[in-house]
């Protein structure tokens, strides 16, 4: 905190890029704008205002009185804040930003107005750039190892989401310097973080390293069971990317919507799956998505008291009682009902045309558009949306990964059997070591969330790779015919069609993600998931190329794609190496398990062998 000579004042310089008052929340926040009907007392001030940030040189880009809030939080339980978007990275910058919000807050504490005021600068108003660690920074790799185990211990009791190793950055257009560590929490306005935990990581983090909190309270990427139901803006999003006539056809690619019948939830179609049964020999045809896609919380508790997944030997599955669908329900009900606005818009248009002599040349294609909608209309009502049914799934389980060198595991996923004592929430017990929720191995163990669905006549599930956008280096109609496996230290290009966001390009970071989903507030997520897969756990993080989520809303379940061309004789095969299943919005980070994981745990629980993807060996990864 800055020293200010105003009795009972506050001012917020805990950011290098923002200062305020009084306390702000936790970036990233939602901002609605134009606010200055509900203050008109503060409305008539702002030319004042402007008179004190210009007598202290304060470069403002923007200024407006607006609400600020954290995603999923109502905004009418944050009052009205004063912003100031300017640039407060130069030191003079910041310290003529800090007096004239001494100035200004002095202004309105004298006319009786309880109003926060924020400057900050432009490229962080919603949060700042993420870019991930290379192969060929050794030194950030090694360096963070070590101190994995203190990070861990030192924020053992508070409400962590996830912590990723990353580079940060104010603008697209800024070079990344040091590696930050960045901690999303739910809990990240809680006094402990800032007075405690965070100066004692920045003390003890190695040289160069910076240390970043930022809130975030879901990292689930899919509309499950309970989660708000997609606005209109939302819904014409995702039709005008995805969801089109195409949905509807016999043939379902990779990437399309998929839900279970009669739910809202929605998620992506990864891959095509061919199982062979251990008993019968017979092969199976099937789709993989995400387990917390296809199995409900009610699902879940059933399966969960038996066995803590789904085989295909369970009643469930044997009594055919979990339909999936393709597109889901809740995506087939939005495109009826925007195309049925469509068409009354239509018709109005068409009238008026009718009237008007001028506009007859129009009269033929929008005629035409009409007609098109309305037979949409009777395709999407008349087509077979079944695709199959649930065939076995993993539930919420973590699992070791056996393909890594024992010694290796050891470097990077170790934790420390210390009291956590110093750290313990006020006027309360202690909770337990990091170690012990871990349990006795204190390993990390990374988490499985798969499901498979049977698929059923007339659909059919193609192995092909959809028609690729530009940016993707994979060519269209190559077949997802193999895996391969990586390495937790080096970064590899990837791709995704999900049913979101369509095609999505990135990198994989060389720092392994840690996660810790019993503090997700998301529905999807059972309530008690402290000894499976509540517990922390690794995964590997994704950045995508440019200002956009690698996966979003609804993505869940997309299977993650070597962006490498790859050819074999004369066909082209594209590489899975991973199956999509989260993702941050406050860092930009998406998540993502191993593929070898995945193939070896349908092994497990369904006794039978993977056909198809086929082992390619290791793949390659950036230099």
């Amino acid at each position: 905190m800055a020293e200010n000579t105003i009795p009972g004042l506050v001012l917020d310089t805990r950011l290098a890029y923002r200062v305020g008052s009084p306390l702000l929340p936790t970036l990233p926040l939602n901002t609605i704008w134009g606010l200055h009907k509900e203050s008109p007392r503060l409305y008539s001030m702002i030319p004042g205002i402007k008179l004190i940030l210009k007598e202290h040189e304060v470069l403002v880009e923007y200024m407006d009185i607006v609400r600020r809030f954290h995603r999923g939080e109502q905004p009418q339980g944050r009052g009205l804040t004063l912003l100031v978007l300017s640039d407060v990275t130069i030191e003079s910058q910041r310290q003529n930003c800090v007096r004239s919000v001494q100035a200004i807050k002095e202004l309105l504490i004298r006319e009786e107005l309880d109003i926060a005021l924020e400057i900050i600068d432009g490229g962080a108003e919603k949060g700042l750039m993420s870019y991930p660690i290379t192969t060929s920074q050794r030194d950030i790799i090694a360096a963070w190892k070590p101190f994995q185990a203190t990070v861990l211990e030192k924020i053992a009791a508070r409400a962590w989401i996830s912590i990723d190793v990353l580079h940060r950055s104010l603008r697209e257009t800024d070079t990344p310097q040091s590696p930050t560590i960045v901690i999303s929490a739910a809990d990240a306005d809680d006094e402990a973080w800032w007075n405690d935990i965070l100066p004692t990581l920045f003390r003890e983090a190695p040289s160069n390293f910076s240390v970043e909190l930022v809130f975030q309270n879901s990292i689930f990427s899919t509309r499950g069971q309970g989660e708000p139901k997609p606005t209109k803006a939302d819904g014409q999003r995702v039709l005008s990317s995805c969801i089109t006539g195409a949905a509807y056809e016999r043939h379902v690619q990779m990437g399309s919507s998929i839900g279970r019948t009669g739910q809202d939830g929605t998620g992506t179609l990864g891959a095509h799956i061919i199982l062979k049964e251990k008993e019968s020999g017979r092969r199976v045809e099937l789709g993989l998505s995400n387990h917390h896609v296809l199995c409900d919380e009610e699902t879940v508790e059933q399966v969960c008291a038996a066995e803590d997944w789904l085989s295909p030997r369970h009643e469930l599955v044997k009594q055919n009682c979990l339909h999936v669908v393709t597109p889901s329900d809740q995506d087939h009900n939005i495109l009826l009902a925007k195309t049925r606005n469509d068409i009354t818009d239509t018709v109005r248009s068409i009238r008026a045309m009718s009237q008007d002599p001028s506009q007859s040349g129009y009269l033929d294609a929008t005629t035409k558009q009409c007609n098109d909608a309305r037979d949409l209309i009777i395709k999407a009502q008349s087509a077979t949306r079944t695709l199959g049914t649930v065939y076995a799934s993993s539930g919420w389980r973590t699992v070791e990964n056996e393909q890594y060198d024992e010694d290796k595991v050891r470097q990077w996923s170790t934790v420390r059997d210390e009291s956590s004592d110093k750290i313990r929430p006020l006027g309360k017990d202690p909770e337990e070591t990091m170690a012990k929720m871990i349990g006795d191995d204190k390993l990390l163990q990374w988490a499985v969330d798969w499901s498979l669905v049977q698929i059923a006549s007339p659909r059919v599930l193609l192995p092909t790779v959809p028609t690729v956008s530009t940016a993707v280096q994979l060519s269209t109609n190559s077949i997802a015919s193999q895996w391969a496996i990586l390495d937790p230290e080096k970064s590899y290009p990837v791709a995704k069609i999900g049913r979101t966001t369509g095609w999505t390009t990135g990198k994989i970071n060389a720092v392994a993600s840690i996660l810790q989903l019993r503090h997700d507030r998301s529905s999807v997520v059972p309530v008690d998931l402290r000894h499976r897969f509540g517990r922390p756990i690794l995964s590997y993080g994704i950045l995508a190329s440019g200002e956009r989520d690698f996966l979003a809303p609804g993505d869940s379940g997309s299977a993650i794609l070597l962006d490498k061309p790859q050819e074999q004789g004369d066909d082209s095969t594209s590489c899975i190496v991973g199956l999509g299943f989260a993702s941050n919005r406050a860092t930009l980070v998406s998540y993502m398990m191993p593929m070898e994981l995945v193939v070896a745990d349908i092994e497990k629980v369904t006794g039978g062998q993977v056909l198809k993807p086929t082992y390619s060996g290791k793949a390659a990864g950036d230099v």
